[in-house]
């Protein structure tokens, strides 16, 4: 039986490549019921009940509310969902 001998490497910054995240901002409306939001929050995203309940109680206190942080092509294929559903919502990116 043979040993192999593992050699450190160095890792900077610079050599990571991050993709780029991006948060999912739902607005409040009187569209919706709150039980529907929490619904559609759980379907879309894939949230607990705890999880949804807790994001529409912040949305409804302030007005909107951060509900998701993923890649560029989820956000945009979560936000064309939700606005289907006629929520109003965006996108922006995280800078780090």
């Amino acid at each position: 039986m043979s040993l192999t001998t593992l050699e450190p490497i160095n890792v900077t910054k610079s050599s990571l490549k991050f993709e780029p995240q991006y948060q999912v901002i739902l607005w409040d409306d009187s569209i919706h019921e709150l039980s529907e939001v929490i619904s559609d929050l759980m379907s879309t995203f894939g949230h607990s009940f705890a999880i949804a309940n807790k994001l529409v109680t912040d949305i409804h206190e302030n007005v909107k509310g951060l509900v998701e942080v993923e890649s560029r092509s989820e956000a945009l294929a979560h936000k064309e969902e939700l606005q289907a559903k006629h929520y109003t919502c965006d996108i922006e990116p995280i800078n780090i």
